[in-house]
Formats: C-alpha cells, structure tokens, sequence
C-alpha cells in the first residue's frame, strides 16, 4: 500500500514538474541514497541547517537541532522505508523529533536512525494558492504533526536562526500559519 501511494504521488509530483518544464524528480528506492537535496522553507527561503558548532565527530551531533539560515543549509535526502520516509543528513543521522515528543513545541533534532516513528515523515503535497503552490507539508508519523519553523515575527515569515519543531498541521490553504511549515526540496 505504501509503496503504491509513494508511486501515485511520484506520478502526480513527475506530470506537475513536466508541466512546468522542470526536471522530473527521481524515483525512491529504500535501498539506495536518494539524489542530495536541499531542505527550504518556501516563504522565507532560507534553508535548513543543521546546529554543528562545535562538534568533532559525528556522535556529537546526536541531539543537536536544526535551524533556517540564509544559503548555508545542509544536504539532506529522502529514504523510503517501511511506514514512512526518512530524512536524512550524512547517511546515517535523521530528522527525529526529540524524545518520542508528541507535543506542540517539541524540538526536531538529528539522531542516529533507528527507523522508529518519531524519525519517518510522510511528505504531503500541498497545492495552496500563489506562494505555496507545489509546496509540501512533512508529517511526523508518530505524532500526525507537522515540520515547523519556531517563528517570533509571525505573521511574517520565519528569520534566520528560526529552530525547527512539531506543531499542528495547516488545515487549508489560506492558514496563516502555512508560512512556517510550507516546505520545498531543491534536488
């Protein structure tokens, strides 16, 4: 079943690009590493980063969070798995929402992949009007909440150094807060 929907919105998201005279996205495939992308918030334009100040290995990074800044994001890519998507940064660390959190607020941070819910991610087209048309909603799988920018300019969009979250999902298009979970990938 998943593996259908995964091919539905490969379909969907191929004929969308081909209309717009874009390259079409390349396939999934669990077990191969997907074509780099980068990660970026459609309204702001700034792009995801991973907090790394200090680290000088990679078990350091357990924990750390992610942060918008302007053209210093970090290189992430898609890997199906059973039950989801992960995200994933350097092969082996993923988009993890801190702690099995399920609340409002909870910091989404990398950790080494486990492939339990808290790390998979299901990628939700979004087709809103004007700005956000072919933006995409990430859903965390354990919580049914969605990637989030922590904004204190909202209504604006989120500033440099905006902190990643869950919150809950937009409901619709016209949702002012879709500025900080609209979300584009840069393959």
């Amino acid at each position: 079943m998943m593996r259908r929907k995964s091919m539905v919105l490969l379909a969907a998201l191929t004929a969308f690009c081909t209309s717009w005279g874009l390259a079409a996205p390349v396939p999934a495939n669990a077990d191969t590493w997907h074509q780099s992308t980068r990660l970026t918030n459609r309204r702001s334009g700034l792009e995801v980063s991973v907090i790394s100040a200090g680290c000088r290995d990679m078990a350091c990074l357990n924990g750390r969070g992610l942060r918008l800044e302007s053209g210093a994001g970090s290189i992430f890519a898609l890997v199906d798995v059973p039950g989801g998507s992960e995200i994933r940064w350097s092969h082996d660390k993923c988009l993890d929402a801190a702690g099995f959190g399920t609340t409002n607020g909870t910091p989404v941070i990398l950790w080494d992949c486990t492939g339990t819910t808290n790390q998979l991610w299901e990628i939700q087209g979004f087709y809103g009007p004007g700005a956000d048309l072919g933006s995409v909603l990430l859903v965390n799988k354990l919580s049914g909440k969605c990637l989030d920018a922590r904004n204190p300019s909202f209504p604006t969009p989120p500033p440099p150094m905006a902190v990643l979250q869950i919150w809950d999902c937009v409901k619709k298009p016209k949702d002012p807060w879709i500025v900080n979970q609209a979300w584009e990938f840069h393959f």
